[in-house]
C-alpha cells in the first residue's frame, strides 16, 4: 500500500492516486483555493486543516475514515460511492457532485457553520445504510435540512427548531426503507420510508 502525506499545500491541485494516510501528529493543511483529489481511500488520524477541499474521486468504492477528525470541505464525486468507515466532521461544505456518501455504522457530522451543496437527489445524498446518523450541529433556531436517503431514494429530513439558542446542540437522522416497524399490521397505506 502506498502512503502519501502532503504538507503545507499552496494554491495547487494535488492528486493522490493511491491511499492517502494522515498519521497521528501530522499536519495536512489545504490552503484556500487548493484541492486535494483522492482516487483511493483516505484515512486520517488528525484534523485536516485549512479552507481548501478534499475531493473523493475514484472509479471504485472508496473508503473514508477520519477517526472522528475534521475535514474543511469535502466533495463526493464517485459514481461507485464513498463508504464512511470512521466518524467524520465537515466544518465547511459537503458537496454532492456524483455518488453517495454511505454512512454504514458511522456518524457523519456537519459543524454548525457547515452546509451541503450540489443538488442532492437520486444517487447524490448521504445514504444511511446502517446505524450511522447524518448529524448537524446547531446553535440557533430555524430550519435544518439533512440530505439523507436509503437505497436509491433521496428522502431529506427537515427539522424546524424553535425556542432559545442552543449550546452544543445536535440533530440527526437515519432514513430507512419500508414502513415503520410499529405500524398497525392491517395498515394498507403508509410511508415507504421511516
Amino acid at each position: 500500500m502506498k502512503q502519501l502525506l502532503f504538507l503545507g499545500l499552496g494554491l495547487i491541485v494535488c492528486q493522490a492516486q493511491a491511499q492517502l494516510v494522515v498519521q497521528n501528529g501530522a499536519t495536512l493543511f489545504v490552503d484556500a483555493g487548493a484541492t486535494v483529489t483522492v482516487q483511493g481511500d483516505l484515512t486520517s488520524n488528525a484534523n485536516i486543516t485549512g479552507t481548501g477541499k478534499i475531493v473523493m474521486k475514484g472509479t471504485a468504492l472508496q473508503n473514508l475514515n477520519m477517526n472522528g477528525f475534521t475535514i474543511p470541505n469535502l466533495d463526493i464525486d464517485n459514481a461507485n460511492h464513498v463508504a464512511l468507515t470512521g466518524a467524520a466532521t465537515v466544518t465547511g461544505v459537503l458537496n454532492f457532485v456524483n455518488g453517495k456518501l454511505q454512512l454504514g455504522n458511522n456518524h457523519f457530522t456537519l459543524s454548525s457553520a457547515g452546509s451541503f451543496a450540489g443538488t442532492p437527489g437520486p444517487n447524490k445524498f448521504a445514504e444511511t445504510n446502517g446505524t450511522g446518523e447524518f448529524r448537524k450541529q446547531v446553535e440557533a433556531v430555524g430550519n435544518v435540512v439533512l440530505p439523507v436517503g436509503s437505497g436509491s431514494d433521496y428522502t431529506p429530513v427537515t427539522f424546524q427548531l424553535a425556542g432559545n439558542t442552543f449550546s452544543n446542540g445536535l440533530v440527526g437522522a437515519i432514513a430507512k426503507n419500508g414502513g415503520h416497524p410499529n405500524k398497525h399490521p392491517r395498515s394498507t397505506d403508509f410511508l415507504n420510508t421511516h
